[in-house]
C-alpha cells in the first residue's frame, strides 16, 4: 500500500504548477470610491473615526508607493 501511495505522490507532484501572480494597476477613481464607502460604513455603524482615517491614510500611502514604481 505504501508503494502505491508513494507512486501517486510522485506522479501527481509532476503536474503541480506554481500559482501565477496577477498584478492589478489601481486607478484613482477606484480608490476614491473605496474611501467614500469606508466613510459611509463609518457613519452607518458608528465606527471610531480614527480607525477609518488610518485605513484611508494607509491606502493612500500604498497607492503613492505603487505609483512611484
Amino acid at each position: 500500500m505504501n508503494r502505491y501511495i508513494n507512486f501517486l505522490k510522485l506522479r501527481t507532484g509532476r503536474f503541480k504548477k506554481e500559482p501565477e501572480s496577477i498584478y492589478v494597476e489601481e486607478e484613482d477613481n477606484i480608490t476614491d470610491e473605496i474611501e467614500k464607502s469606508l466613510l459611509e460604513i463609518k457613519d452607518c455603524f458608528d465606527l471610531p473615526t480614527e480607525e477609518i482615517e488610518m485605513s484611508i491614510k494607509s491606502r493612500r500611502h500604498f497607492r503613492n508607493i505603487n505609483k512611484s514604481k
